[in-house]
């Protein structure tokens, strides 16, 4: 039997709350289908949920709203292969497990595995390390139910002008209802935490970037210390699960930084001493344990977030000028400024297409202010060359975004062709797409 309901809907953070008429799960493609004809014959608009970790608006609709939680799963797995066909409503972290039981790994995947595959491929969601691209990277075929109900499969070989405008898609050109996957044989990361000088990590990004499989870096505002990540193959033992470092996860970055971040919303004159304190606070450490188990992280702390991709090798320039505008502007911030680096790729919408790329996210604790120090943020991403990624805040519209993407005019005949109707509209992207 279908599911229909109707009530609030919110995202991750709170940022995005809204009402649809209409909120319907499908049980499988030929409900989805259904539901997607019965929209278009109705001159309906209709947008698509996932777990609803963006931060931007891209599931906000006043009319039909859809959630592919019903959908959920492995759908095929080919033995010779490895490739893996899976539901677009499955939620990363299931994926893992039902991949890790085939003894499977995805090549990268981000810090947070709550998402749905279709939302991480139509997002452009990524992980880090210099020579591996964001997950849609790794998709081999993806199947859409148009906005006139047909189902309709892209890869490479087949539509392949489809499939690289699909890749990273903001669910513009129909409902994702089933990616192939590329998985390799489960593997193990040796992974090591440390504190380091911001002097220090600016002097290393390309040894740093170029000699781990997996880099990153979390650097403290109005602290001369940075949080450094690296991660490489391993076939080493599994690391014990220390009481240490439950610790150390679950309190230290969860339950204690949020209580200082509610010392920061409630006491403003106190975030930069807070901001010196975490910096300082920064531990090391190592473990060696599966990849999926690495790659993610639990986050307890709510906030906004804003990232963009600049060429990867201005990410110094781009760190630099980000931490002299913090202290110019004294601006009220404790959280991180999280850096990251993806290969380029060619997906039309990808914020690193044709670009190997640095990725610097800048977050703001809910319910503190945000949208100076965003846009004064922004600035200076566009400064150098910078795209946003599609999942978090921005304050672009098509006018700024169009230079930015070589491709973006073929993505938008591409989109006009899939949907001509605009089914699958929102006001959002309207003003993305529409000049």
């Amino acid at each position: 039997m279908e599911l229909r309901m109707s009530y609030p809907v919110s995202n991750w953070s709170g940022s995005v709350r809204f009402q649809p008429k209409e909120v319907l799960y499908p049980r499988d493609e030929w409900e989805l289908r259904e539901f997607v004809l019965m929209a278009y014959q109705g001159h309906r608009k209709l947008r698509v949920i996932g777990t609803g970790h963006s931060f931007s608006r891209l599931i906000e609709t006043p009319d039909v709203l859809i959630s592919l939680d019903r959908m959920q799963g492995i759908a095929d797995f080919d033995e010779a292969s490895g490739d893996a066909t899976i539901f677009g409503g499955t939620k990363l972290w299931r994926m893992n497990e039902l991949l890790f039981e085939k003894n499977r790994c995805l090549e990268n995947l981000g810090d947070i595995n709550r998402q749905s595959i279709a939302g991480t491929i139509s997002t452009g969601t990524h992980g880090t390390g210099r020579g591996l691209g964001t997950i849609s990277t790794q998709a081999r075929e993806i199947t859409l139910v148009t906005a006139r109900g047909k189902l309709i499969r892209c890869s490479d070989d087949e539509n392949p002008e489809l499939f690289a405008a699909a890749r990273v898609s903001l669910g513009a050109l129909g409902v994702i209802s089933k990616v192939k996957l590329k998985t390799l044989p489960a593997y193990r990361l040796k992974y090591i935490q440390k504190r380091i000088s911001v002097k220090e990590v600016l002097a290393d990004l390309d040894r740093a970037s170029n000699g781990h499989r997996h880099f990153e870096f979390f650097c403290f505002p109005y602290s001369p210390w940075v949080q450094a990540k690296y991660a490489d193959e391993s076939e080493g033992p599994i690391s014990k699960n220390t009481l240490g470092s439950k610790f150390n996860a679950i309190v230290m970055e969860n339950v204690l930084f949020k209580i200082l971040s509610e010392i920061s919303r409630w006491v403003p004159a106190a975030t930069m001493g807070i901001a010196k304190l975490c910096g300082a606070a920064v531990g090391g450490g190592e473990k060696t344990n599966w990849a999926h188990e690495v790659f993610s992280t639990p986050r307890w702390v709510k906030f906004q977030e804003m990232e963009y991709s600049v060429p990867a090798e201005a990410m110094k320039e781009t760190l630099t000028e980000l931490r002299k505008m913090i202290e110019r502007k004294r601006v009220r911030v404790h959280f991180p400024i999280e850096c990251r680096y993806v290969k380029g790729d060619d997906a039309w919408l990808s914020p690193a297409y044709g670009r190997d790329s640095a990725y610097l996210a800048i977050h703001a604790y809910k319910g503190m202010p945000y949208e100076e120090y965003f846009r004064a943020a922004e600035s200076i991403f566009r400064n150098h060359g910078g795209r946003p990624h599609w999942g978090k805040m921005h304050f672009l519209s098509a006018r700024e975004l169009r230079p930015l993407y070589p491709k973006w005019d073929d993505f938008q005949d591409m989109r006009k062709k899939m949907d001509p109707r605009g089914v699958f509209m929102n006001s959002t992207l309207e003003r993305l797409f529409y000049p």
